[in-house]
């Protein structure tokens, strides 16, 4: 939404004051028209031009009330490995904790090589994002000149670079989370839960493959026959995982069967430990087992009918439904479509696929008639929107996160300037909501 913003005022008011770059799909491009239009004005040889940069004291894009004569003012650049004194305009060691700070605007101007004499100036690399080139090599942008009164080697041993995009201050994935929490042994996870989790999942993928393993599956898990008799019906059956469980709830205080990690893993894990100790069951068939004992028990329901991908369609199609699942999925696909991929190659510990957005989008179309491309851009708006990306350069805000919270993978997680965040450790979702003791409140 910002790139489409930054585009159209461009078209309709003409060169902008201040250029967002990571906006651009190719950076490089603009770089190389400044220096062009610089040289047929100023009548410089083109092969014999460059840029030079010079970092400002000015941090927000209103600050900057006219264009620069010749270059371009930037903004939304990202320093790691150091941080900038903005009072003394030059590079300074890093503040603990502080490992990406946003640097303030830089203008960048074509000058003629020949003249340009550089002192006490480090020749810094800019890349696209902070895995720097990609497998190709391919990533740097341009070349930075900042201010250092250091000897350069010990910013290059420091591997100072500049990023116009930043993955600092966002977490993975949501179900990469779920993954994390149930590794976390401060809520009483553990390497081995995740494990025999994951593997319980794999197993009934692995089952699902074939008609002699669904109707195995649906027979532990009290389903109807032929219920996952497509992709479509195991997707919707297990995107949130067969646990009956949500992350985002997990309370440890709870009273109620496998209502949190720890019960849950005291279960599972103990499970993965038999294989060898009971010969007449197999381990695929005791973590089958497993999995239908837990969400029966958090479902309470033993069997209760689930719907199918053609029942909720048929359900949208009918205009006398009033079902409240079906106003729950327009939802889901309109108003807030934040769904959770668990593909192959990912950390999620649910069952997996080539690509799981295709089923959400999908749907969407059949039952509503709403595009992956209207979905996409309310799902963008959405996590903008709620989750504090859209605060790019704010100041004075606040992001309170939960450790155990896996929404907080659409947050800001690490602190930028004058905006610190605040993580509740082992907090879920809504701790903060329903605090049940004392021991808690002191976190806060």
């Amino acid at each position: 939404m910002d790139r489409l913003e930054q585009y159209s005022k461009w078209i309709a008011e003409g060169d902008p004051n201040v250029m967002w770059l990571a906006g651009l799909h190719v950076p490089e491009s603009l770089l190389s028209a400044l220096v062009q239009a610089a040289c047929r004005k100023r009548g410089w040889p083109l092969d014999k031009s460059t840029l030079y940069t010079q970092v400002t004291k000015m941090m927000r894009a209103e600050d900057v009330v006219e264009p620069s004569e010749f270059g371009t003012y930037v903004e939304g650049l990202y320093l790691e490995g150091a941080r900038w004194d903005v009072d003394r305009g030059e590079l300074a060691r890093q503040h603990p904790k502080q490992l990406v700070v946003l640097m303030p605007l830089i203008q960048i101007i074509p000058v003629e090589a020949a003249r340009l004499k550089l002192r006490e100036s480090l020749p810094t690399p800019v890349y696209l994002t902070p895995k720097r080139r990609d497998a190709m090599g391919n990533g740097l942008v341009f070349e930075a000149n900042l201010r250092t009164r250091e000897h350069p080697s010990v910013w290059i041993l420091q591997g100072v670079a500049l990023f116009l995009n930043t993955d600092q201050g966002w977490s993975g994935s949501y179900n990469d989370l779920v993954a994390a929490a149930f590794e976390n042994e401060k809520i009483g996870g553990s390497k081995e839960c995740l494990e025999a989790v994951t593997e319980a999942h794999d197993v009934v993928g692995y089952y699902i493959m074939n008609s002699g393993g669904r109707a195995e599956v649906e027979q532990v898990f009290g389903l109807r026959k032929n219920y996952l008799k497509d992709i479509y019906d195991w997707w919707m059956w297990s995107s949130k995982g067969l646990l009956g469980f949500n992350m985002e709830e997990n309370d440890p205080g709870c009273t109620s069967p496998y209502c949190n990690v720890a019960k849950i893993c005291s279960k599972m894990t103990t499970v993965g430990k038999e294989e060898g100790t009971r010969s007449s069951e197999s381990k695929d068939h005791r973590l089958l087992a497993a999995l239908a004992t837990i969400r029966k028990a958090r479902l309470s329901n033993g069997g209760t009918r689930e719907l199918t991908r053609t029942e909720i369609i048929k359900k949208a199609e009918d205009p006398k439904n009033n079902d409240p699942e079906k106003l729950q999925w327009f939802l889901k696909c309109y108003q807030y479509p934040t769904f959770e991929t668990c593909d192959h190659g990912s950390n999620c510990p649910w069952v997996r696929f080539s690509d799981s957005s295709k089923f959400f989008f999908t749907l969407c179309r059949d039952a509503f008639g709403i595009t992956e491309e209207e979905v996409r851009e309310a799902s963008t708006f959405i996590n903008r929107k709620y989750g504090g990306k859209g605060m790019r350069d704010a100041k004075k805000i606040i992001s309170v996160n939960g450790e155990v919270d896996p929404w907080s993978s659409l947050t800001v997680a690490k602190p930028r300037p004058s905006s610190p965040v605040i993580t509740i450790p082992e907090a879920s979702h809504a701790t903060w909501s329903s605090l049940k003791n004392k021991g808690q409140s002191s976190d806060f």
